[in-house]
């Protein structure tokens, strides 16, 4: 096929081309100036073309604004409402990208007139449109009531500019306020009914196209597409292969119709084919945008559908409202709750108007509990917990329907069971379809006959018996649940953390109801069970002199609910109720909050037997991570009551686990308490763990004293491990060590050659207990009761614990004095060591006599001088040989236990305990969870010692 440029032309037009470049040259060597291309561009080209218009981009989303405008009344008019709908959002959007806030002075701009005159017009046209809505088709109809709602929802929220634009004269006429944009000549020409119909028909033809359908849209851009594609095919051939002069006139001809705006040059370049094809890329993109924004409005008007007949019962009175006619809203909301789109907010206030409108006790129960489950939803996304005026309103709806299960008991009860469920759906069902069958029959009788048989149904309804879906107890443990988490949530220094926990008052009420209804009325043990174990977590962590002044302070309010606190059970009674129909995981929580409230009233033994007894420090392992955390906050509880009471053994055995041998400071046991973060070394920890480790925080006002907690121990520790290092140094037997911990921070204090003065708690102790070993008990104690930790308790409390400290102080300084230098005596009087440590007599006899029995000193009374006569017998040489032949196996052993444990994995137990296979076993699976391991193995040790002890 022969191209378009290779034709060949007569001999006259050849004739010409060839003396046309002749007679060019001539020109440009006569007048010295080169003929311009006619393929520039020349400056007539240019003059011709539109000047271009800067404009603003406020003025251009204005004019955007108003052409929204006008083709929003145009659908208006022609009654067009899917095209309506489309374009009402479009102006919403624009109207956003109008309103920006101001970056200097942090306010919105004002909403435009022109916005507020189409939201008045679009009003008046649906209050006009209301009775032509049932010869509407389904798609219009639909359209028309999503968008109806839409309108309402905008003048809900423009509420007071609406106001003030109406008491300025303004109206829904849009002439006045398009004029002078270009607009106002479509609007001349659009005045009489049969130019608006034509226009306005045209335009929902192109632009309500894409509401309609894809397919057309589609259509109307492949042709042209492929006539693009057609040109550009020739476009580049042609410039390929050059030009000549043949197609001059052509060329002129093509370049004077080309497109505005462009260089006629430019159709003349070779495109290439990346460009074409990002091109085509992006209509592929364009047509998928425009279905899934189809996609979503549809999905959209589907939602509003839903919810157009329940908002249409705020315009009418509640007491209109028949018993039927609730049954029937609510359903509608139920079916709506959960899909996407749904306005929470108005559901709530839709669930509100029903509860007004409600006419039976029924109706009121399931409302009540449909409006409770609409607040738990109604949690902003931005928030990790209920905020504080949804959990009251949830509160309130939660008692009110205890005071009507109570009031109309046995006719009204709760039932969460699926057979129950089941049941009470059949006969829903089988009443839905009397009320069909009756509807036939009420066709035929007058409005006031049917008024009166409906309150005549709410009436009887109210003497039969009925089943309402829900549970009481699951509500009471959510209302609990997010008052905890905001308690994990909130700053404990903040004026709102104070006030939230003066919440804990009213939710003890609603407890207290809760359990009188289930243990009473319905007689429901196990689900009573559940309410009193929620009462116990609000009660174990409260000494006896809190609750005395809470009871005092609700004396003396006026407040007539919080006076059934006065009366509130013990945890006693709580427990015993928890221990006989609770489940087990409900047990061992009350347990282990018993046995906390006991240590802190100061019962030790008790709560020692109950811990003893329930056996949990042996399966603690095996339950989940806030239960452990719960056994970690309990054994600290104990070891302070030991500490307390002056016994240092005990209270060091409850408390050496949350000090371990790895010298971190205490942060381990800031992460075994769950009283804060704690940053993991080698190992960054990943979103979710975060998360998990901040749900388990303990809020603040439930924490434990670290400071008291790591004075227990060390001072514990000290008053054990001092006289043990006595003993070791003289008797040069390798005793069996009490505290890793606490020998480590002596040994590190002793390598400093000029120690400064104690700074913290670890330094007070440290520096106590390098003047212990020399038998100076007095600046033991100076230095043990100048620690700041004492401030931060009750005056009564730190001089009770204070003055068993010092009597503790004195009989481990007789010890270690008389140990350490009973190398240099051949005689100790009583008298001179009871002046000494300012000791009764009878109290020295007695600490040195039990040193004597347990073989600590070799020495005897002298009862007529009453002193004490040391015994330096030397050992004889096969004596000597057999103790050094014992150290010697004894460090054989150790090392061979060592060696065993690098070789297996850590299998051998404390004190040289072996471990049965099976407990290796479960010890070496449960990996992560020894990062929460707290006291099993300590238990078992613990009650040996104790009992040799």
């Amino acid at each position: 096929m022969q191209s378009r440029f290779f034709k060949r032309d007569s001999d006259s037009e050849s004739e010409t081309e060839s003396e046309q470049p002749s007679s060019d040259e001539e020109e440009q060597k006569v007048g010295g100036v080169a003929r311009p291309s006619r393929f520039a561009v020349s400056d007539s080209d240019e003059e011709d073309d539109e000047k271009r218009v800067v404009r603003s981009t406020k003025d251009r989303r204005f004019d955007a604004l108003r052409e929204i405008a006008v083709r929003v009344r145009n659908h208006s008019k022609i009654g067009d409402w899917s095209a309506l709908q489309t374009e009402f959002d479009m102006l919403n959007k624009q109207l956003d990208k109008i309103r920006v806030k101001d970056l200097v002075t942090g306010q919105l701009p004002p909403v435009p007139d022109l916005y507020l005159a189409v939201q008045v017009m679009l009003e008046e046209t649906f209050d006009a449109a209301q009775d032509a809505k049932a010869k509407l088709s389904r798609k219009n109809n639909k359209a028309f009531n999503t968008t109806r709602q839409r309108v309402k929802k905008n003048a809900r929220q423009y509420e007071e500019e609406l106001r003030r634009y109406r008491e300025n004269g303004g109206t829904g006429d849009l002439r006045a306020l398009v004029e002078g944009a270009g607009i106002a000549d479509d609007e001349k020409g659009n005045e009489s009914s049969d130019d608006d119909t034509q226009s306005d028909s045209s335009y929902s033809s192109t632009s309500g196209a894409a509401s309609d359908s894809d397919s057309a849209s589609d259509a109307n851009e492949k042709p042209s597409t492929q006539k693009a594609t057609k040109e550009d095919e020739e476009d580049s051939d042609s410039d390929s292969w050059g030009t000549d002069g043949s197609t001059s006139d052509d060329d002129s001809d093509s370049d004077e119709g080309g497109p505005a705006g462009k260089s006629r040059v430019s159709r003349w370049l070779k495109k290439d084919d990346a460009d074409e094809r990002s091109t085509r890329k992006k209509i592929v993109k364009d047509r998928e945008r425009k279905s899934n924004v189809k996609r979503e409005l549809d999905s959209d008007e589907d939602d509003e559908e839903g919810l157009a007949g329940v908002d249409e019962i705020s315009e009418k009175d509640a007491k209109e409202l028949t018993l039927r006619q609730v049954d029937e809203k609510m359903a509608e909301l139920l079916a709506s709750r959960g899909k996407r789109g749904t306005d929470r907010l108005g559901q709530i206030r839709k669930v509100e108007l029903l509860l007004r409108a409600s006419k039976s006790n029924r109706q009121r129960t399931e409302l009540l509990l449909h409006l409770v489950s609409s607040l738990f939803d109604f949690t902003p996304s931005h928030l990790a917990y209920m905020p504080r005026e949804n959990w009251k309103d949830a509160l309130n709806h939660v008692s009110s329907m205890l005071q009507i299960a109570k009031d109309h008991h046995p006719r009204i009860t709760f039932a969460s069971d699926t057979d129950v469920v089941v049941a009470i759906q059949g006969e829903k069902t089988l009443a839905n379809k009397t009320n069909e069958d009756a509807g036939v029959e009420t066709a035929s009788r007058s409005p006031e006959e049917l008024a009166q048989e409906e309150q005549d149904a709410g009436g009887k309804e109210d003497e039969k018996e009925c089943v309402v879906r829900g549970d009481i107890a699951s509500l009471v443990e959510r209302l609990d649940d997010e008052m905890f988490k905001a308690w994990q949530n909130m700053d404990a220094y903040s004026a709102t953390y104070v006030e939230r926990l003066q919440d804990e008052n009213p939710f003890m009420c609603l407890l207290m109801e809760a359990l009188d209804y289930y243990m009473k009325t319905v007689n429901d043990l196990s689900r009573a069970a559940r309410v009193a174990s929620r009462m116990i977590l609000h009660l174990y962590y409260k000494s006896s002199d809190i609750m005395t002044k809470l009871k005092e302070l609700f004396k003396t309010d006026g407040n007539e609910k919080l006076q059934v606190l006065i009366e509130a059970p013990s945890i006693q009674d709580l427990a015993v109720l928890v221990y006989r129909y609770g489940d087990d995981r409900s047990k061992s929580q009350t347990m282990l909050c018993h046995i906390y409230h006991h240590a802190l009233s100061d019962r030790f033994y008790a709560a020692r037997d109950l811990l003893l007894m329930s056996h949990l420090q042996e399966s603690i392992t095996d339950m989940d991570i806030p239960m452990q955390v719960l056994f970690n906050r309990t054994m600290a509880q104990l070891g302070l009551c030991a500490f307390r009471l002056g016994k240092p053994f005990e209270a060091h055995a409850c408390l050496q686990d949350l000090y371990p041998a790895s010298f971190s400071g205490g942060m381990r046991t800031k992460e075994l308490l769950a009283q804060g973060f704690v940053p993991s070394r080698g190992s960054e920890k990943t979103p979710e763990a975060e998360k998990a480790e901040k749900r388990r925080q303990v809020p603040y006002h439930m924490h434990l004293n670290l400071d008291l907690l790591e004075t227990a121990h060390l001072v514990s520790a000290m008053l054990l491990e001092v006289p043990n290092w006595a003993l070791n140094q003289i008797s040069g037997m390798k005793r069996r060590v009490i505290s890793k911990t606490f020998q480590y921070y002596l040994r590190s204090a002793m390598k400093q050659s000029f120690p400064g003065p104690p700074e913290n708690t670890r330094d007070h102790v440290v520096t106590a207990a390098r003047c212990l070993m020399k038998g100076d008990w007095k600046r033991c104690y100076d230095f043990i009761s100048q620690m700041r930790v004492w401030k931060g308790i009750t005056p009564d409390v730190a001089e009770a614990t204070l003055r068993k400290v010092q009597d503790l102080i004195k009989v481990e300084g007789l010890r270690t004095f008389v140990v350490t230098y009973s190398v240099f005596y051949d005689s100790m009087g009583i008298a001179d060591l009871s002046e000494r440590f300012l000791m009764d007599p009878s109290k020295v006899h007695s600490v040195i006599s039990k040193m004597i029995i347990n073989e600590e000193i070799r020495a005897s009374w002298d009862q007529p001088t009453r002193t004490v006569v040391v015994q330096r017998a030397e050992p004889s040489r096969l004596q000597a040989l057999a103790l050094e032949m014992a150290q010697k196996c004894t460090f054989l052993v150790e090392q061979n236990e060592k060696l065993m444990d690098a070789k297996i994995g850590g299998l051998a137990g404390k004190d040289g305990e072996r471990e049965e296979w099976g407990d290796r076993k479960n010890r070496m699976r449960r990996g992560p969870r020894d990062r929460y391991r707290t006291g099993h193995e300590n238990s078992s040790g613990y009650r040996a010692r104790h009992d040799v002890y």
